[in-house]
């Protein structure tokens, strides 16, 4: 299994996030009561398939998967699974051709599942995942300071966002945060104070590359200047020269 690259061993989280309600549509699932059990046949060839654990255009909840949900896709695709879903069966991927599984909670969440499988899984993905990660290390709570967040954990979060497809990001970009903010409008502070950091930083260095150059160029033409002199010299002292 693989981890994202760029979440920091440090921001292990020690929490569980609360499952999003996603409003999307469950229109190619099949499923008795809270239990995911199949995919509908008309949806066999999709490349990507999603199971949240909450759905509020259906009023849905589910918080496990069934044995061989999807067997029988016709096309390689990738799974998200969100982090509300508590109960995997060791067989669901039975029957099925899937390249990587895509999970919105963190490695101990999965790990906590206890579902073995030799694919690859990533954390906190797609927009359930970004929204996940952003309340647990941004604004856990409506006093959380957005000021307070590093220019290491911005870098996280810059780097998770430009993944996000276009879909994930119009929900990421609209969500309304503990503290009545949107995460577009974070995202955007966050971008300006730390792009105005690194953009002085980049000026400074500038400024300081060209005054070191003038300050080489000065130089170079004063012992020049020196040098003639003294060839001057030796050649009137030989006579070569009057």
């Amino acid at each position: 299994m693989k981890f994202l690259s760029f979440i920091p061993l440090l921001f292990t989280p020690l929490l569980s996030a609360n499952a999003i309600d996603i409003a999307r549509s469950n229109t190619y699932l099949e499923y008795e009561g809270s239990a995911v059990t199949g995919i509908k046949s008309d949806y066999l060839d999709l490349e990507e398939y999603r199971v949240y654990s909450s759905y509020s255009e259906d009023s849905l909840n589910f918080t496990s998967i069934s044995a061989s949900f999807l067997n029988g896709n016709t096309k390689e695709a990738t799974l998200m699974i969100s982090n509300g879903i508590t109960t995997i069966d060791e067989n669901a991927l039975e029957g099925a051709t899937v390249s990587e599984i895509k999970f919105t909670g963190s490695k101990e969440e999965w790990t906590a599942l206890n579902f073995v499988t030799s694919l690859d899984v990533t954390y906190y993905q797609c927009d359930e995942g970004f929204i996940n990660y952003w309340n647990i290390y941004v604004r856990p709570e409506a006093t959380s300071n957005i000021c307070d967040v590093s220019e290491d954990t911005y870098n996280t979060l810059k780097s998770m966002y430009a993944i996000l497809n276009a879909s994930d990001r119009s929900v990421v970009d609209s969500y309304s945060d503990s503290a009545n903010e949107t995460i577009k409008d974070s995202m955007a502070y966050l971008k300006s104070t730390y792009t105005s950091s690194v953009d002085t930083s980049t000026e400074t260095d500038l400024t300081t590359l060209e005054q070191e150059t003038y300050i080489g160029i000065i130089a170079a033409i004063s012992i020049f200047g020196m040098s003639s002199i003294s060839i001057f010299y030796l050649f009137k002292r030989k006579g070569i020269i009057q």
